[in-house]
């Protein structure tokens, strides 16, 4: 008896329609996209025959059936739309010989267009451009569109902090290129060359390559080489996420765990920037209300230890009722920082300067008034 083969082709009022995956078919029926009364054939030119007589379509049918029906569950926007006149006209453009009216809304409607344009590729075929698209990022052609614009941007956009590197390593500080465009092919010039190429690679490794590395090494448990020149780590790199066979084995997730370890390093260090930033405006303000507080002046470091424990100023919260907070947190902390007794602080401070200005301005008017009674005298 022969063995059953893997694909399998669809007999449509066009003629033979395939190959589909039998695993393809499969999900279809269990859908209920497709009839048990369709008509399959494992040749292009074979012998048909009722696909409720392929046994390997129906064995996990309900299972199948059950999955999707889990997935179905999860609330989309697309799945609460029915299907579009314009995504029908599409799926029976790609040759769908089945009922369009068992495509149950937009969301498996369009899984099943975007299966058959990856099914059946065709250069020539136009970007689906839907006006009934249910998603806010709009059709696939207007995304397109959007994508060349951004390209677009990127391209006049400056260049990166690696193409700045090689173009002030060849050129000095001041090459005079502004454009990623421009940096792309001129970096790509500089590099071309054999000498070139072999100067630049002798440089110590960039901190990217050694961040990466060592990551890698405490992922792989591999010893990481002590210094290493940017063509070395370059390689160690290709070795370590794409050649050896055995890490491909044990770690063939390695470079997408990579990607993920480097955006929460990325958040990580733009969070710690917001708190320097929050931690450098806080000071300011404790420095001009620290003297309501007999409080000498109190270092960034000081401050960033009190702002852990009590949080940041809330939303709408009175500037005075922050400090009452905060110079209690830090009092309790640091008392040296105090002495004697603390002026009341729901006052707002004086800024520095403000008391002398006020003590010469009323000399200021006592002398104008000793002048004008002189002169009345004299009258």
């Amino acid at each position: 008896m022969s063995r059953p083969k893997s694909v399998y082709w669809i007999q449509t009022k066009r003629g033979p329609w395939g190959p589909f995956d039998w695993k393809l078919l499969r999900d279809w029926f269990a859908l209920g996209w497709l009839t048990p009364e369709t008509l399959v054939s494992e040749e292009m030119g074979g012998n048909w025959q009722l696909a409720s007589a392929v046994e390997r379509f129906w064995v996990k049918t309900k299972g199948t059936a059950d999955k999707f029906q889990a997935f179905e569950s999860l609330d989309l926007m697309s799945e609460k739309v029915p299907l579009s006149p314009a995504l029908g006209a599409r799926i029976q453009s790609l040759g769908w010989p089945g009922d369009l009216g068992r495509l149950k809304n937009y969301y498996w409607g369009n899984k099943l267009r975007e299966t058959l344009e990856n099914l059946f590729p065709d250069t020539q075929r136009p970007l689906f451009d839907d006006p009934a698209w249910p998603w806010s990022g709009g059709s696939p052609a207007e995304a397109e569109r959007r994508a060349d614009q951004r390209r677009h941007e990127r391209l006049a956009g400056p260049p990166t902090s690696n193409q700045n590197e090689i173009l002030q390593f060849f050129l000095g500080p001041h090459h005079g290129i502004t454009s990623f465009r421009e940096a792309s092919l001129k970096t790509g010039q500089l590099l071309n060359d054999p000498q070139n190429k072999e100067r630049w690679e002798a440089q110590p490794a960039s901190p990217h390559q050694i961040a990466r590395l060592q990551w890698a090494s405490t992922r792989l448990h591999r010893p990481l080489p002590t210094s290493l020149t940017r063509g070395e780590a370059h390689e160690l790199i290709d070795e370590w996420f794409v050649k050896l066979p055995e890490l491909e084995e044990e770690f063939p997730d390695l470079e997408e765990e990579w990607q993920e370890e480097k955006l929460r390093r990325r958040e990580e260090q733009e969070e710690k920037e917001m708190v320097e930033m929050e931690v450098s405006v806080i000071s300011e303000d404790v420095d001009d209300w620290r003297e309501f507080y007999n409080c000498k002046r109190v270092p960034k470091k000081k401050v960033t230890n009190v702002l852990e424990l009590i949080g940041s100023r809330k939303q709408g919260e009175p500037i005075n009722q922050f400090m009452n907070r905060f110079f209690t947190e830090l009092r309790r902390q640091d008392p040296t920082l105090f002495s004697g007794q603390s002026a009341s602080a729901n006052k707002r401070p004086t800024r520095r300067g403000t008391g002398c200005m006020v003590m010469l301005s009323a000399g200021l008017l006592i002398f104008i008034l000793c002048v004008l009674c002189i002169f009345c005298v004299l009258r």
